[in-house]
């Protein structure tokens, strides 16, 4: 029975809606689209009233899965307010009073939608400009035609153009607003169209003007409509009023006639463009005016050759065109004439030479180079002799022509200069020692000598002088062979001694096979005077023989004496040199030995003595060379171990304040790298350099930590310092803060550091630990110095002054 009653009073109140609705007008805005994903559309109209509620009726039509509740509709009133619904994946504005569609519009049927939904009392009203939207709401739904009446009931009063004789009269206004009036122009109807158009030309005859209508005409009219048959146009490449649009040269280079030695390079070429192309272009090519912009020519040049009477004497054509930005272009030809009046040049083979007769040497063949006409024509004179100022000395001369291609020739003068430096040689020798009696007045006999470039007399000279032995004499005859150019032959001696006479001499000698060995030997023969003979050696073996000069007496049984010298010799004593290498610090066998030997006989050999000299770890080591006859030589050698860094002193603050700042630098070696680690800290700088700045962060227990590498890579021990952080503000005092300001700074700073005063020298190094500038610096106030670094880039550095350092950041 409950729910009879509330049907009943459900069925009044829809009938009571139905009738009061009835009673209101309506005003329809109509839609009828194809939108795509995400696409709208939009109306305005000019309304008014209240809206009590607004129908919609679609006729839908979707290609795919499309819904009719996928449209969202938007109406704005002149009030403010504004309803929005529904959309898919796009959604209407949160503001707007919200459009529910019924849940029949979420079906892909194509077909005929209604729905009407009501507003709160005067949700939507106001006097003046509505605003309509209808919009595809899926983002990627397929073109869709929504064909929409939005019946907006209590709108009544619409206002309109009631001028019958305005494009948009509208007999059904129910307002008059003739302001909304649209009037067609002056000889055209409502729809755009001439009311009198004789030639169907689109332009109305009351606006007909005849004239030249090409823009490409020197006299185009812009305010003609029908040709007229008088348009004239410029000549090509000239303007209307017969002036040049090409370009012209500048610096046209002149003709001329160049030697082939030198030709001239191709001259630069400038040109510029035509003075009235820019505006001719502006006038009748407005959009493809490229002057404006593009004033310059750009010019290119190629090169013909033109052969001639021979290879030195040609001609060249130089073509030169200039192009503008219009393809507009100029032309010149230069005309270089070349021709070839340049001699050959000798360039070797004119050295006088000179040689020492009995040598014969050759004319050389001169050497000559042409610059333009090849091949060279070589023409050799005949060979001349010029006496000397004796018959072994003389001068061969001649002369050498050589012309090029074109004709063009030069000559040259060749000596060979023969000069007579040789002495003459004995051929026929003759006893070198004699034993007779008939030393005054014997004939012992003359050796001949030969010259091979003049005559040669032979002289000698005697001399008696006293034996051996007691009483006894001795004959020496020493022989000189002199050529007529006054060289003078080695003496040639021959010693008669009387047959009583001890003749003792050196037959023969054997040196030592090593420097050092005793293995040399001497023979002496003895003749004459009254046997047996004593050869007296000392204490020394005559096969046993080490290097060096001797001296032995040989004495006959007469008591005659004679001395003799000689010397043992031995190959060059061996010679060795060793040199190492240290080893690599993570190589242990890395090192090496290099050996270079000399002296000695034959090839030579090095005993390394099992290592392997490539290879070689830290140590003393033997290495021995022998040579062919066995002589040997060691050396020794020491190959230096890896240098391994040091420890050295880590500087810095071992009791700090949270949140404080301070340096740590450890000692600067050249070339090493350092590696920080640290707790309890932030870095504010920090490289491979030998200092850091650290950020103290956390209380408690910190450490900072280095290791060291070398230039030879070598890597130390790590060195550590502990660092306590406090908070408390009496538990560290200030007195050695180093205080920088500004910081950073663009290079002028001052610095205040405790306990330091006076001159102080400086130092400033990069990241790199290079040194980039030192000196010295003096407080103006106490404790305070003053620096300004206005060449340093951007950057981070640490000041190190005394004992103290302190980061420094440079910005600019």
């Amino acid at each position: 029975m409950k729910s009879i009653k509330q049907f009943i009073l459900l069925a009044a109140s829809l009938l009571f809606v139905v009738i009061y609705s009835s009673a209101q007008c309506s005003t329809t805005i109509n839609f009828d689209v194809w939108l795509n994903a995400s696409q709208s559309a939009n109306q305005n109209q000019d309304l008014s009233g209240a809206v009590t509620s607004i129908t919609f009726q679609l006729d839908f039509y979707g290609p795919g899965g499309e819904w009719p509740a996928d449209m969202i509709v938007i109406i704005y009133s002149p009030n403010g307010n504004c309803v929005g619904g529904e959309g898919y994946n796009i959604n209407p504005p949160s503001t707007c009073y919200d459009i529910n569609f019924p849940p029949n519009w979420t079906t892909t049927a194509n077909g005929y939608y209604t729905y009407t939904m009501y507003l709160p009392d005067n949700y939507l009203s106001g006097d003046g400009t509505w605003y309509f939207t209808v919009q595809n709401g899926w983002t990627i739904a397929g073109n869709t035609n929504y064909d929409l009446d939005i019946i907006l009931n209590g709108i009544c009063d619409q206002a309109g153009c009631t001028n019958e004789w305005a494009c948009n009269y509208d007999p059904d206004a129910t307002v008059s607003d003739n302001s909304l009036c649209i009037y067609p122009d002056f000889g055209y109807d409502c729809d755009g169209n001439c009311i009198v158009d004789s030639d169907g030309d689109g332009i109305c005859d009351v606006f007909e003007v005849p004239g030249c209508t090409d823009m490409a005409a020197c006299n185009f009219t812009s305010t003609a409509t029908d040709e007229d048959d008088t348009c004239f146009y410029p000549e090509p490449n000239e303007d209307c009023s017969g002036n040049s649009l090409l370009p012209t040269f500048n610096n046209a280079p002149v003709n001329i006639t160049s030697s082939c030695a030198n030709v001239s390079e191709p001259t630069t070429v400038y040109a510029t463009i035509s003075p009235f192309a820019s505006d001719f272009e502006e006038t009748y090519n407005p959009n493809g005016n490229c002057y404006a912009a593009t004033w310059t020519v750009e010019v290119s040049m190629t090169e013909e050759f033109i052969p001639g009477s021979c290879p030195g004497n040609y001609q060249l054509l130089r073509h030169y065109t200039g192009t503008d930005c219009m393809g507009r272009q100029c032309f010149y030809t230069q005309q270089v004439d070349v021709v070839d009046n340049t001699p050959p040049e000798f360039t070797s083979g004119l050295e006088t030479q000179t040689t020492s007769c009995p040598i014969q040497v050759n004319f050389v063949n001169a050497g000559a180079e042409d610059s333009c006409s090849e091949p060279l024509n070589v023409f050799i004179g005949e060979e001349e002799i010029l006496s000397g100022t004796c018959d072994g000395e003389y001068t061969l001369y001649r002369t050498v022509t050589v012309t090029d291609a074109c004709g063009n020739s030069s000559t040259a003068e060749q000596s060979i200069i023969v000069v007579d430096d040789t002495p003459p040689i004995w051929d026929v020798l003759i006893p070198e020692q004699i034993i007779s009696d008939e030393i005054e007045n014997g004939d012992f006999g003359t050796p001949t000598a030969v010259d091979l470039c003049s005559n040669a007399t032979v002289s000698v000279e005697s001399e008696i002088g006293p034996g051996n032995c007691p009483l006894a004499v001795e004959l020496t005859k020493t022989f000189i062979a002199t050529d007529d150019c006054g060289n003078i032959s080695e003496e040639f001696v021959q010693v008669i001694n009387e047959t009583t006479d001890l003749i003792s001499n050196i037959s023969s000698t054997v040196d030592a096979s090593c420097w050092y060995s005793n293995d040399g030997a001497v023979t002496i023969e003895t003749v004459g005077g009254v046997g047996p003979y004593d050869t007296d050696f000392g204490n020394l073996d005559p096969n046993s023989l080490y290097v060096g000069n001797y001296e032995v007496t040989v004495t006959d049984d007469n008591l005659c004496a004679a001395v003799l010298e000689f010397s043992i010799g031995s190959p060059p004593a061996l010679q060795l040199s060793l040199e190492s290498t240290i080893p690599e610090c993570l190589e242990q066998n890395s090192g090496t030995i290099i050996a270079n030997a000399a002296g000695g006989s034959g090839e030579l050999t090095i005993d390394w003595n099992g290592i392997d000299p490539n290879a070689v770890a830290a140590g003393e080591y033997s290495v021995d060379v022998y040579d062919e006859n066995g002589c040997m030589l060691s050396e020794e050698v020491v190959v230096d171990a890896a240098i391994i860094p040091i420890d050295g002193d880590l500087d810095g603050e071992t009791e700090v304040l949270l949140g404080d700042s301070s340096v740590y630098e450890y000692d600067f070696t050249v070339g090493s790298t350092y590696e920080w680690t640290f707790g309890g800290a932030d870095s504010l700088v920090v490289s491979d350099i030998f200092a850091i700045s650290l950020l103290w962060t956390t209380e408690g227990g910190g450490f900072v930590c280095v290791q060291e590498t070398n230039s030879n890579g070598c890597v130390g021990d790590q060195v550590c310092i502990e660092v306590n952080v406090n908070v408390g503000i009496d538990e560290l005092g200030n007195n050695d803060s180093i205080l920088i300001y500004p910081n950073p700074n663009s290079g002028d700073f001052s610095c205040s550091i405790p306990n330091i005063t006076g001159l102080k020298p400086w130092r400033l190094f990069d990241m790199r630990g290079t040194e980039i500038k030192s000196g010295i610096s003096n407080s103006n106030l106490s404790n305070i110095y003053d620096f300004n670094f206005p060449d340093l880039i951007s950057g981070n550095y640490i000041l190190l002054i005394e004992s103290k350092a302190v980061p420094v950041v440079i910005e600019k």
